[in-house]
């Protein structure tokens, strides 16, 4: 494996990404450009979207949102945004808002259904979650707990839920069909064709003081864990330290973690499990990390600060 060097860099301060209720910043998935989003709090209720590319840190200024950003989806056409009170169409290049729906608040997540057909917006610890039809943008509600990823095909969707311990197959009208077992975990990502994800178990809460054993979270086990979706079965599991989440794959395929209470972002070779490059943030990680591009993570440090940690792949 090539040796991997790391370079960290601020943004100009000039460029202003003030953060509100959090965590203000996302990547734009599935294609990953060298660019990520930033939202610069306006007022309580609104902020700045802002698109910052990687290469010199320039923003292109968009329309107002309503909240921070939580996530982003570029499907080719339109760019949706969810942001803290709503999600949001968004032209992809000058970063203007064309509808905004409403949908239920605090939303973090965009799950796309049925080849994007559908946008599940999934929150953690929900049985119903709001499912948006990217064509005429309806919304409604539906079984489908904890969504993080889905596997498409012609018939429907396979949707998994690895914090919830299950996965839902659904029709192409979103009826339940079936429910199947996944081992718990977090943060599961897409390793080729297996997904990543770390294995995790129910625990007493570590942030909530007294301690409370009715307020219970998922915590990694301090391994890394890679399921196959066509057998069924997990494949393989190892010991992993320094992580305690994934944010996806880099342009050689290598598995992107972080610990954010350490500031410490590590490539995983997917082959082995181990560690081949780790990188220290120079300063503490504030309210959001995400992935600037294949080969670069953005985070937020200080009210409204943007730090970028790029690495290169070394002969």
């Amino acid at each position: 494996m090539p040796a991997v060097k790391f370079v960290e860099w601020d943004l100009d301060p000039k460029v202003r990404a003030e953060v509100g209720r959090g965590p203000g910043i996302a990547a734009i998935n599935p294609g990953l450009p060298s660019s990520m989003l930033v939202t610069d709090r306006y007022s309580m209720a609104y902020s700045h979207l802002k698109s910052i590319r990687l290469s010199d840190g320039r923003a292109i200024e968009g329309d107002k949102v309503r909240g921070d950003i939580e996530d982003a989806w570029d499907d080719g056409k339109t760019l949706w945004v969810l942001a803290t009170f709503a999600l949001h169409r968004v032209d992809r290049d000058t970063m203007g808002v064309s509808a905004t729906i409403r949908v239920p608040h605090y939303r973090h997540r965009i799950v796309p259904l049925l080849r994007g057909r559908f946008l599940a917006l999934a929150q953690s610890h929900r049985q119903r979650t709001p499912v948006v039809s990217t064509r005429d943008n309806t919304v409604r509600t539906v079984h489908l707990p904890s969504p993080e990823l889905s596997l498409d095909s012609d018939a429907g969707s396979v949707v998994f839920s690895f914090h919830h311990g299950h996965a839902f197959t659904y029709d192409t009208d979103l009826r339940k069909l079936a429910t199947h077992p996944l081992p718990l975990g977090v943060t599961p990502v897409w390793s080729g064709a297996e997904i990543a994800f770390l294995p995790a178990s129910w625990q007493t809460a570590r942030n909530v003081y007294p301690k409370d054993p009715r307020f219970r979270l998922l915590y990694p086990k301090g391994k890394i864990a890679w399921f196959d979706p066509e057998r069924w079965v997990p494949r393989r599991e190892t010991p992993l330290s320094d992580v305690d989440g994934l944010l996806g794959t880099d342009a050689l395929g290598l598995l992107v973690g972080m610990d954010i209470e350490k500031g410490v972002v590590a490539l995983i070779d997917p082959a082995s499990g181990d560690i081949v490059g780790r990188h220290k943030c120079s300063n503490r990680i504030n309210s959001g990390v995400a992935q600037a591009g294949r080969s670069a993570i953005a985070y937020r440090h200080g009210l409204d600060r943007i730090a970028f940690v790029q690495w290169s792949h070394g002969s």
